[in-house]
């Protein structure tokens, strides 16, 4: 039952997680509020009971957002200036959710409901106007973020295990899919994450199929260079210098042909980040570099609510304690996932993709993780969850 309730959630989050009001906003909200109050009450059950152990992992993230308290405590006592860090705590309590009655397969099966809810989106486009605001939320960069690759790498990934030759169709079909929709999002970093899938699965493709080696690197190539061709002969002006220092008004967003903005204004989001951490080493809270990014940003006068790199959020957030922290969580993940190729694929993509991206507010990415299965074995062994884990 909770597979299901989480699958359901997959699937309305492209749906319903935008910026607009209304019913079905409200019934959204309502319902993962609603889980993440059951996976708060599963987790003391099941840790008062003795039934689950709880792991380092969770201990680390745990940490990470009460440091996120400390700095909106440090920052000021406007209630406003936490309010991230309870969305952190709602992010927190669906991961121990899954951590208590989800399996790794289980977790995967959720990003594919979710990838059915980006077509299912898509589809909808034309009918009405609902579909049509739908459909173009759907395709912004802003709104699909990076899950597109992570889901094609998901779907191949379960194409070359053993499974009925109807259901390895509808994973290609949904692969397709994502693939145009990732181009069609003008992204250079999801087309960097799709390069960094399609090496991945040719070097996989080419050892197990040894006697194909030829005919897999003749793809491969000719594949990577037709995706790479579409990409910048499309999207040109995406690819070119960014302008000088100069600053950027409203009229250049209006206008992005004229010129490549968006490298310039994050190396500022960059360097107006490090200075506010300097300036606050504890940290201002989640959600707060807004606040500051008018004072330091020198390079443009453009406004964000946050500064398109996870690295620099967690800096300015949590301050020192945070990140180092945030660090040995990673290298403990990796240590976690010795002897699985493909969840170390996904650790990297995520890790490459927060260098432009800001992820930890996303309501999916983390539950890769989040089950007993990865984080208890460095073997690795796909079969379920575990009662016990080896912290």
């Amino acid at each position: 039952m909770v597979a299901l309730l989480l699958y359901i959630y997959s699937f309305i989050i492209p749906l319903f997680d935008r910026p607009t009001s209304g019913d079905s906003r409200d019934y959204y909200l309502m319902y993962i509020i609603s889980l993440a109050v059951l996976g708060v009450i599963s987790a003391i059950y099941r840790f008062s009971t003795s039934k689950v152990a709880i792991n380092k992992f969770f201990v680390l993230c745990a940490i990470i957002i009460g440091f996120g308290f400390v700095g909106a405590l440090a920052y000021g006592e406007n209630i406003l200036y936490f309010r991230y860090s309870f969305s952190m705590v709602f992010l927190y309590a669906i991961m121990l959710l899954v951590y208590n009655h989800l399996s790794y397969e289980q977790v995967t099966r959720m990003f594919l409901f979710y990838g059915a809810g980006l077509l299912v989106g898509a589809i909808l486009g034309g009918m009405g106007e609902w579909g049509m605001r739908l459909s173009g939320d759907i395709v912004s960069a802003g709104n699909v973020g990076i899950m597109p690759p992570i889901i094609i790498a998901i779907c191949l990934n379960k194409i070359l295990q053993s499974g009925p030759n109807v259901y390895k169709g509808a994973l290609l079909g949904l692969g397709s899919f994502l693939i145009y929709l990732s181009a069609f999002t003008q992204s250079r970093i999801n087309f960097v994450l799709l390069c960094l899938v399609g090496l991945y699965f040719f070097i996989v493709c080419r050892n197990r199929f040894r006697r194909y080696r030829t005919v897999f690197s003749v793809f491969f190539i000719i594949i990577l260079a037709t995706v790479g061709i579409y990409y910048y002969q499309t999207f040109q002006y995406r690819f070119q210098d960014p302008i000088s220092t100069q600053q950027i008004s409203m009229d250049v967003l209006t206008n992005p042909d004229a010129v490549d903005y968006s490298i310039l204004t994050r190396v500022g989001f960059v360097l107006a980040g490090v200075n506010i951490f300097i300036d606050n080493p504890l940290g201002v809270g989640f959600g707060n570099f807004t606040d500051f990014l008018a004072e330091y940003n020198t390079l443009t006068n453009i406004t964000i609510a946050h500064p398109h790199n996870t690295y620099i959020e967690i800096l300015v957030s949590t301050g020192i304690g945070g990140t180092l922290c945030a660090l040995f969580l990673v290298w403990y993940l990796f240590q976690r996932l010795k002897g699985d190729s493909f969840m170390q694929l996904i650790l990297v993509l995520l890790l490459v993709a927060g260098l432009s991206s800001t992820l930890i507010y996303d309501k999916m990415l983390f539950l890769l993780f989040a089950s007993r299965d990865v984080l208890a074995s460095n073997s690795m062994e796909k079969s379920g969850a575990k009662e016990t884990v080896k912290a």
